[in-house]
């Protein structure tokens, strides 16, 4: 499965990715307009292919479908001077904008002003708001991904060259969101939608559509937080086997609890709670009185595959591939 990791680097080909097999940057990101995002520039965005969107911010400028920030840590034509601070420890980013002193106005510079954008939308209409993903051009066609941010505060400052030119330039400070894995399929599906919700419902993290909803920040990790066994992975795979098997496939009595509890390394009887949990919700018994028990994230999980089963059954199995699970569940997957 395609996936931009957290710290793992990626073969950017640029505008040469049609004639490379090993690309895993601008290929991955080609839409239904048959291009990819555009290769230069340190703030990278693209248009929908079918729609057109304009905030109050700035009515002039098109709303992306997600933009990408590039910090250059090599020299090349198109380096931007500034230093950007990339902090894994705080989960935080300081970006500075594309403004280089040939204009007066800030916001004329095309990246600043998407930006912005973004940061107005971020308070405003969080439904049509950006994902902004950052990564790090650590060497001539190789890339790291720092992870899916949103914006947090922006501000004013100067820029001092080492020439002694002084440069006023908008500096952006970004959350991260720790420890997400981002499918590209989101991004190709967001700019191909009519609705980005709907790219979100099927292809987004819990975390973003979290935010989505309710406009709280990711926080910074300040001590590591012990790992969730109940995580999306196992989740979606669990899922996959209730719809593919029976919801009795999990219940402690079973047989077929032993082998997939083994499979997952999980407890028999978290296997079988959580399996309730998924039925309650894919079945909406809380229409019926009954009280839910499980989490929200659970929630959106389950809402997500719900309109088609097929991507279920694809990621499932992906995953559990990935995971080293596949052997073991064959048999149920």
């Amino acid at each position: 499965m395609k996936k931009f990791v957290i710290g793992k680097s990626y073969i950017d080909r640029g505008p040469n990715y049609k004639r490379f097999n090993d690309d895993e940057f601008s290929s991955w990101l080609v839409d239904d307009s048959g291009r990819s995002i555009p290769p230069i520039g340190g703030i990278r965005f693209k248009q929908y292919v079918g729609i057109e969107m304009n905030s109050a911010m700035h009515p002039d400028q098109k709303i992306p479908p997600y933009i990408i920030l590039m910090s250059t840590l090599i020299d090349t034509e198109f380096s931007n001077p500034w230093s950007d601070v990339i902090s894994s420890k705080s989960g935080e980013i300081t970006y500075w904008g594309d403004a280089n002193g040939s204009k007066d106005d800030l916001m004329a510079y095309s990246g600043n002003k998407a930006l912005n954008n973004a940061y107005y939308l971020n308070q405003n209409s969080r439904e049509i708001v950006p994902p902004i993903l950052h990564f790090s051009k650590i060497a001539q066609g190789k890339l790291v991904f720092n992870g899916l941010t949103i914006i947090d505060k922006l501000e004013t400052d100067t820029f001092n060259l080492e020439d002694g030119t002084s440069i006023d330039n908008l500096k952006f400070r970004l959350k991260v969101f720790k420890d997400l894995d981002i499918d590209p399929r989101w991004l190709v599906a967001r700019a191909n939608s009519f609705s980005p919700t709907d790219a979100d419902r099927n292809y987004a993290p819990v975390s973003w559509i979290e935010f989505i909803k309710t406009g709280i920040l990711p926080k910074p990790n300040a001590t590591k937080k012990k790992a969730l066994i109940w995580n999306d992975d196992r989740n979606t795979v669990l899922m996959w086997i209730l719809y593919h098997n029976g919801f009795s496939i999990a219940d402690d009595s079973n047989p077929g609890n032993k082998i997939i509890a083994k499979a997952l390394d999980v407890k028999r009887t978290s296997l079988d709670m959580m399996a309730r949990h998924i039925k309650h919700h894919l079945l909406r018994l809380d229409l019926y009185g009954k009280k839910y028990r499980g989490s929200d994230s659970l929630k959106i999980l389950i809402d997500k595959y719900r309109p088609d089963l097929r991507n279920l059954k694809q990621d499932a199995n992906k995953i559990a591939k990935e995971k080293n699970w596949h052997e073991s569940l064959k048999n149920y997957l």
